[in-house]
């Protein structure tokens, strides 16, 4: 395994955004972006 170098920085304006099929609620794989293939993270848009 290799160490990661340097950062992404990534915005929400960044990210594609959809709903979840079940809750509907918008979420985005985070590091979809970075091309990352030893992590994986989802954001979620929580309602107010």
């Amino acid at each position: 395994m290799s160490a990661t170098t340097g950062y992404h920085l990534i915005t929400p304006d960044d990210l594609h955004w959809r709903p979840s099929n079940l809750m509907k609620i918008p979420n985005a794989d985070f590091l979809e972006r970075t091309g990352s293939e030893n992590m994986g993270a989802r954001l979620w848009r929580m309602p107010r």
